[in-house]
């Protein structure tokens, strides 16, 4: 019999894949009307162009890094729309919804494991923090602000290329953790002393 503590990492991880692909596929339907696809393509191929170029050493790093944060910047500020839904829906379903369907998501509901508090029940506030933390809710918003208020592709590239790597290096951590530890936590659990069980 499995162990109500210890919901193993490849349910978390095919209950995070499952959630992912909800939270993308409503996010970039919703954002349909907004964003200008023709346009966001022919970045994209510039992007694929320039990288290109520089592979093949065409061009300097210093080239590739002032014409790729540019076109990066382009590219964020087009999906600008695409990520404010994505944030939202981040908030209703991570957290609103997990808080009221006792700890799941349709992920975790197929799966069937749960978050649970340690220190009793689950509050709004242990499951915003959270999400903030494992489900990039605070990265996306990061990327608005500088979306909003840095003018200087390469200030924007560097800003959000360093929190995007802080957040994958949690992630990588809090996999680690998950993996081999033996009460199956990770930071995020840690942290909001929560525990994702089987139920």
């Amino acid at each position: 019999m499995e162990d109500k503590k210890n919901a193993v990492f490849l349910k978390r991880f095919i209950a995070y894949i499952i959630d992912f692909v909800l939270i993308s596929l409503c996010a970039g339907l919703l954002s349909i009307p907004f964003v200008d696809t023709s346009n966001e393509e022919k970045l994209n191929h510039q992007m694929s162009e320039i990288t290109e170029k520089y592979v093949n050493k065409e061009i300097s790093i210093n080239t590739y890094i002032k014409e790729y944060s540019s076109l990066y910047y382009d590219v964020s500020r087009n999906q600008g729309i695409t990520i404010f839904f994505t944030v939202v829906l981040e908030i209703l379903y991570f957290v609103v919804y997990q808080l009221y369907n006792d700890g799941q998501t349709l992920g975790k509901k197929t799966m069937k494991i749960k978050v649970v508090s340690n220190d009793g029940e689950l509050t709004m506030n242990t499951l915003i923090a959270r999400s903030f933390l494992i489900d990039s809710i605070f990265l996306h918003l990061i990327t608005l602000v500088c979306i909003t208020f840095l003018t200087i592709p390469m200030n924007y590239f560097y800003v959000v290329g360093s929190f995007e790597m802080i957040q994958a290096l949690f992630v990588f951590i809090t996999v680690i953790m998950v993996m081999y530890s033996k009460d199956k936590r990770g930071v995020h659990d840690r942290i909001t002393n929560t525990t994702v069980i089987n139920c």
